[in-house]
């Protein structure tokens, strides 16, 4: 085999080991970012990639996508907000309600999510630490109530049929990817984001070597257990509510967690190639809930319900 060709091949299959610079360079790098970026940022992107990334190498050509949060709210004042809200006037509380997910991501990127487990300590032990922990943070509450912006899904408007579609906003197994299909989870998606961009040079035993990019993103979903996906029917709607819908969708739910509360799961989804020298690595959080509606509303107003 041409050697060009192998050392091709071998670095698309992985063969050899990749030489990354020296683990050092990551400490020297976190100290140039806390110069340049607030303490605070540098130390929030250095929880997370410990606790999720730690084979990252940074560069100094690092840049981070992510912008600065304005801070979330207090876990009390969203546990308040969300007292006497159900499924029957979760339309008309929305505007009322305190945003979850703030709450919740800034929470996963301090590592403040789950709990670890001791030798000694039994399942249910851990668990009980885990709902503890949850309550804690939601402000003394197991509820999840909240308004997840929809803007992300592809409604699509058939002028001619006066009919709105989508695909719907529940998905099957896009958290434990890859099981066996007893195993799939239906997961409802919160957020998924990009938290920082690096490069580095790589290179296999063959010689061949390149630069990669990789990102690292964070993704929290609602776990609703195993079953079958609620797909959106198609909507008739006239024009001006169509329009309404497309312009601000938003999915209301609410729901209690449930053991065992919180997964979580670290993948290489799309790892880099010599002909594709881009790398992705997806830190998922799972919260384990028990939804009672989901709500299909836009501009204020409900389009389409679900009941579990």
């Amino acid at each position: 085999m041409n050697i060009a060709l192998a050392a091709k091949v071998c670095f698309s299959t992985y063969c050899g080991r990749w030489e990354q610079p020296d683990i050092n360079k990551q400490a020297r790098h976190m100290i140039a970012m806390t110069r340049r970026h607030s303490v605070k940022r540098a130390i929030a992107a250095a929880t997370l990639l410990a606790m999720a990334f730690p084979s990252v190498t940074m560069s100094a050509a690092q840049k981070s996508t992510r912008a600065r949060p304005n801070g979330p709210p207090a876990g009390p004042a969203y546990a308040s907000s969300i007292t006497g809200v159900d499924c029957s006037n979760i339309v008309e509380r929305a505007r009322d309600l305190k945003p979850l997910l703030p709450l919740l991501r800034s929470a996963a990127l301090k590592g403040g999510l789950q709990v670890e487990r001791d030798e000694f300590e039994t399942s249910e032990t851990r668990s009980a630490r885990q709902a503890a922990k949850l309550e804690q943070l939601l402000g003394g509450t197991r509820r999840i109530v909240a308004a997840i912006p929809l803007e992300s899904y592809n409604f699509t408007y058939h002028a001619d049929a006066g009919e709105m579609s989508a695909g719907g906003p529940f998905n099957e197994d896009l958290y434990h990817v890859g099981r066996d299909y007893s195993n799939r989870q239906v997961d409802l998606q919160l957020f998924r984001e990009t938290l920082t961009t690096e490069t580095y040079d790589a290179s296999n035993a063959y010689g061949a070597s390149t630069e990669v990019e990789r990102s690292n993103k964070l993704r929290m979903a609602l776990l609703l257990g195993k079953g079958a996906v609620q797909k959106m029917p198609r909507l008739k709607l006239d024009v001006s509510h169509a329009k309404a819908l497309k312009a601000s969708p938003r999915l209301l739910i609410v729901g209690e967690l449930r053991a065992p509360f919180v997964s979580f799961s670290y993948e290489r989804i799309s790892p880099a190639t010599i002909d594709y020298p881009y790398e992705t690595r997806l830190a998922s959080y799972g919260l384990h809930t028990k939804i009672n509606c989901a709500v299909l509303t836009g501009g204020g107003e409900e389009f389409y319900r679900w009941t579990f």
